[in-house]
């Protein structure tokens, strides 16, 4: 238990210093009615889609692309052996992404050779790229070989962002369905924001004292005000929420064509966007030279011995003199996504697919995703979908899902890892689900007519014989 207890407070450590996943399985679906949050311009099979209020669209989402979990938390490792393999096998830039989406309200139906759409969410975002550099410092000690007296940080990613989302789509078919263009305009309204647009950080490490040289930024944004006594005066009208001051603004755009025959490209790019904060807003900044007595920090005398649990990392912060400043504004890009696919139906059942995905965050950090698709519409009311992937360097991640239809309604199932089942790979927990009602358009594209729902028309020259025969009867 102890060990669990120290590598969980390893995760905890980016939440307490500190909105984008892997969509490859959300873009192929088109039979999951409010799919085209991800794809804007997929084909929509749909003539009407309203979601349950709530429970439209629910996803959780969590992916460490450093270190194995399972293995870290192997029976067969001490704690220090544990913690050891952490840092040996995380490298600078390494992330713990975790992500929660809820859909409150999306209704999307059909006029002539459109869609419209409306709807609003909840999206938030804990984006924790490791410091490793500050978690050798912290265990094997300035004069480690590790170590080696130095340490260096620059760029950091970390993360935490938490906003309201409320969008109004539309999308509209070109050259008899094989073209189809689509945009979404999304006002933002912020909860909560913390990151660290700057970091630069260099330390001299000597027997006797330790020297910072610090370009340090950090920012924060509260739903409530961080200096106020047990809630005196703080605001919770849901209004304040719902339309907060922090405001921004978003664009998604898609293209799909049908180049060949059941063959058809598609390219999209979603959150395109900012929001610019400026409620409870607090700054923090390091600048200069500092120097910290780091010798009395007591590390472990021999190998073996447990993991010194004081703060070293507490200790550094208050060396380097962070300066507050509170009601500064400042404006933050939402994480983009960069998508591009291609789609093969073979048959009007069964499809395969192969999607790219480029998810890049402010600051320049690009994260990629690619993976190929299974898609099998097996009938009307069930559709069937899997998927491999390679997401941010994880090789092991076989999606599987279905989509329902039980009469108008729908019932859906995704996931990017089903492995996690099993115990075979414990980075990536991923599970989006959801129910809607959902009516099929006519011209559902791959299924021909129900024979009962066609009416047989006579021929012209079926029906003059007829009229003849009728005359003849007559005479």
């Amino acid at each position: 238990m102890k060990k669990l207890v120290i590598i969980t407070s390893v995760f905890a450590l980016g939440t307490l210093g500190a909105s984008a996943q892997s969509t490859i399985s959300m873009y192929n679906f088109d039979r999951v009615g409010n799919f085209m949050q991800a794809n804007p311009a997929g084909y929509q099979p749909y003539r009407v889609v309203v979601g349950v209020p709530g429970i439209s669209n629910i996803s959780v989402y969590t992916h460490n692309a450093a270190f194995d979990i399972e293995d870290a938390l192997s029976p067969d490792l001490t704690t220090n052996e544990s913690l050891e393999y952490i840092l040996t096998n995380t490298e600078s830039g390494d992330r713990l992404l975790t992500s929660y989406a809820q859909d409150i309200l999306y209704v999307g139906f059909r006029t002539g050779n459109s869609f419209w759409s409306i709807g609003a969410s909840m999206n938030s975002t804990i984006n924790f790229e490791y410091p490793i550099e500050l978690l050798e410092l912290a265990y094997y000690g300035g004069a480690s070989e590790e170590v080696n007296g130095m340490v260096q940080l620059s760029q950091n990613a970390t993360q935490v962002n938490s906003y309201l989302s409320y969008h109004l789509g539309y999308q509209h078919e070109l050259m008899d369905g094989r073209l189809r263009v689509g945009g979404r305009f999304k006002y933002l309204s912020g909860i909560a924001h913390a990151s660290i647009p700057q970091l630069d950080l260099d330390a001299q490490l000597d027997a006797t004292e330790w020297t910072f040289q610090s370009d340090i930024r950090a920012q924060i944004s509260s739903p409530i005000p961080l200096n106020t006594e047990q809630g005196q005066g703080v605001n919770l009208d849901p209004m304040a929420f719902a339309l907060s001051d922090n405001r921004g603004y978003a664009f998604d755009l898609g293209a799909s064509f049908e180049i060949l025959p059941r063959l058809e490209i598609s390219a999209a790019a979603t959150d395109i966007g900012s929001i610019t904060w400026r409620s409870n807003t607090t700054t923090y900044t390091s600048q200069g030279t500092f120097t910290w007595d780091g010798a009395e920090y007591g590390y472990p005398s021999k190998p073996g011995e447990e993991f010194n649990t004081d703060s070293i990392i507490g200790e550094i912060v208050d060396a380097l003199e962070f300066e507050e400043t509170q009601g500064e504004e400042f404006t933050t890009s939402l994480p983009m996504n960069l998508m591009a696919g291609v789609r093969y139906d073979i048959t009007r059942k069964h499809a395969f697919s192969a999607t790219y995905q480029m998810n890049r965050w402010e600051g320049g950090r690009v994260y990629n995703n690619i993976g190929v698709s299974y898609i099998g519409n097996w009938s009307k009311w069930f559709s069937f979908y899997a998927n491999y992937a390679i997401i941010d360097n994880d090789r092991m991640n076989v999606g599987v899902g279905f989509s329902a239809n039980l009469g108008p309604i729908q019932l859906y199932f995704l996931t990017e890892d089903a492995l996690i089942a099993t115990g075979e790979n414990l980075n990536l927990a991923s599970l989006r689900f959801g129910m809607n009602v959902a009516l099929y358009r006519k011209d559902l594209r791959g299924y021909e007519p129900d024979p009962e729902d066609v009416v047989p028309t006579p021929a012209p020259a079926d029906q003059a014989t007829e009229q003849g025969s009728e005359e003849t009867d007559n005479e």
